[in-house]
């Protein structure tokens, strides 16, 4: 199997330095992408062979999942940082089962391996309804 080099998969929003030796990052996703390798070089960057993968298929979530949406959209302002920045940026996308199981999936307390599964699930409305019942069995949706 040959691999291509891969173009930019994230844009820079900001960056700032809020004490000596940290370096708060905000970044955009722009591709899917899937490591098919990785190694960590010797002074500690990492680097990795990916593939993009192709964007979810825009799907309006099913009235089932409704009441999963409206619980993101009503998060969504208690979650702003010191800066009072959300920490989705916008445009909020309650229209497509994607975007709001992907948000979800970033915020839930659900180990990284598990939420790196879920995003991995190549059906957007699949994931969507995992993360419903997973809410629902924590009594967060009803």
């Amino acid at each position: 199997m040959r691999f291509e080099p891969v173009g930019t998969l994230a844009e820079l929003i900001s960056a700032d330095s809020e004490q000596p030796g940290i370096l708060l990052a905000r970044c955009r996703g722009t591709t899917r992408f899937r490591v098919e390798a990785s190694r960590q070089q010797a002074d500690g960057l990492w680097l990795a062979r990916a593939h993009p993968i192709a964007d979810d298929e825009v799907l309006a979530p099913d009235e089932s999942l409704i009441d999963t949406v409206r619980a993101l959209a009503a998060t969504i302002p208690t979650l702003k940082n010191s800066k009072n920045e959300s920490p989705f940026l916008q445009p909020h996308r309650f229209d497509d089962a994607g975007w709001v199981a992907n948000r979800w999936c970033e915020i839930l307390p659900i180990s990284q391996a598990a939420k790196q599964k879920l995003m991995e699930l190549p059906d957007p409305m699949l994931r969507l309804e995992l993360v419903d019942d997973f809410l629902r069995s924590k009594g967060l949706v009803k």
